[in-house]
């Protein structure tokens, strides 16, 4: 009956797959169970030898034997788990871990193939999420997932576990009523691992002491906590897109007010929608992160990595790089010399202008058309707009440079100088055409700007 808990829903009848096989009782029913359902999809198998057990050699050639009697591509591979562990300082169990996937990625784009499939069955789902308990790992979706996936440069593959659903003693019974063979590795038997340790000690010990159905209950309390998780997630979701506003980034008093769960999981979603950060999200940060939100003190900044800093102000807060956050300051202006991120600026009375129409660096403008003491430096931002010296109507800054045709990736690192009004001058393009000298003007403000 194991054909009943085999999730058929994560296939098509023309997906080229490929199974993690061992040769042990879960990848080998796993096996005969994809030829029965899918006869007509491509099916590979790979063997992978960690280098850790004498007994591999003959485990390989049981394998093919069986895939030859199946007519399944069988493929192995032997990686070298314990000198890779030294060299990236992991554990051995780790260190099978990612080995095992990179492998079978690199496979899969081998041979063409669009899913990869592992026999992880109900017993492996409760003992992981007992063993994320027990190693204090947070959060509501908790143990393996029935789909996942891995990706490399060329994109990602999906990874599939179809038997979740059934439990150890359901792959041993199809494989008795059926007289399939398989191996036995017995180093699963072993405590060396934690994972063994929590297999054959700690879950035994359990059952009998304590909850003889512990896999059942386990499982249970997941798919419940499955379906609050999904409806968390739909809140924030919402709440997410409740609190954005353009170009201040989020409303830091309307965030405050919504539920503090809530809120953690507000703060999850927006460092992973950020494509520059790429570090680890655990409780710990999401309470420094919410509590520095929460706190009333306004201007300040909490860093992450990557030079990821989350800035707020009275009303708002951000996630941007340090990069961004310099083109987003405003740099205030005064006579002499200032200076705007990576360019020094030099403001100037002057006697007469000088025209040189060669040297974009130095402009000249009427003096009485410019609010002086509010002078500043900043880089582009959205909407901005200006009057193109010779125009009478203003154009979007972004059109200017399209039409000047200048470079997508030069856009963000020209300063623009403005006043309280208007822009005044984008450096090294073009000044306002509301702060030219006309017949008319008696004195003169001259900026310059260097690297």
């Amino acid at each position: 009956m194991l054909e009943k808990f085999f999730n058929r829903s994560l296939f098509d009848d023309n997906d080229r797959i490929l199974l993690a096989f061992s040769g042990g009782a879960d990848s080998t029913a796993c096996l005969y169970l994809l030829k029965q359902l899918f006869p007509q999809a491509s099916i590979s198998a790979l063997y992978l030898n960690h280098g850790l057990r004498r007994e591999a050699d003959k485990e390989v050639i049981f394998c093919r034997k069986i895939c030859k009697n199946l007519k399944v591509n069988f493929f192995s591979k032997k990686i070298e788990v314990r000198l890779t562990a030294k060299k990236i300082k992991k554990s051995l169990e780790e260190t099978g871990r990612i080995l095992r996937y990179k492998e079978l990625l690199r496979t899969a784009r081998k041979l063409k193939a669009n899913i990869i499939v592992t026999a992880h069955h109900a017993d492996d789902q409760a003992e992981s999420i007992l063993f994320q308990y027990l190693t204090g790992t947070t959060g509501l979706k908790l143990g393996i997932l029935e789909t996942m996936f891995i990706e490399d440069s060329e994109g990602p593959v999906r990874v599939v576990r179809p038997l979740l659903k059934a439990f150890k003693q359901d792959i041993y019974d199809y494989l008795e009523s059926h007289k399939i063979s398989y191996v036995v590795d017995k180093t699963n038997y072993e405590t060396d691992f934690k994972r063994n340790k929590l297999r054959n000690i700690i879950i035994p010990m359990i059952k009998n002491n304590f909850s003889p159905a512990l896999e059942k209950v386990l499982i249970t309390n997941k798919e419940i906590s499955d379906e609050i998780s999904d409806f968390v997630d739909t809140s924030a979701e919402q709440a997410l897109k409740n609190i954005i506003v353009e170009s201040e980034g989020f409303d830091l008093l309307k965030f405050r007010k919504i539920h503090p769960y809530i809120r953690k999981e507000i703060i999850k979603k927006i460092l992973l929608k950020h494509p520059q950060y790429n570090g680890r999200i655990n409780s710990n940060l999401l309470e420094d992160i919410s509590a520095f939100l929460l706190s009333p003190t306004p201007n300040r900044e909490y860093s992450l990595i990557n030079n990821m800093i989350l800035s707020k102000s009275y009303k708002h807060f951000l996630l941007t790089t340090k990069e961004q956050r310099k083109k987003q300051h405003k740099y205030p202006l005064k006579y002499g010399q200032n200076f705007c991120g990576d360019f020094c600026i030099t403001i100037a009375k002057a006697t007469e202008p000088v025209i040189d129409k060669n040297n974009k660096a130095t402009v000249y403008m009427d003096i009485e058309k410019v609010n002086i003491s509010s002078l500043y430096c900043r880089y582009r931002m959205p909407g901005d707009i200006f009057i193109p010296l010779g125009m009478k109507k203003s154009k979007k800054v972004k059109d200017f440079f399209i039409d000047r045709k200048v470079p997508l990736r030069q856009r963000e690192n020209i300063p623009i100088i403005c006043d309280s009004k208007q822009i005044i001058w984008i450096v090294n393009q073009e000044i306002d055409d509301r702060v030219k000298i006309t017949e008319k003007s008696k004195s003169f403000l001259k900026i310059t700007v260097n690297r």
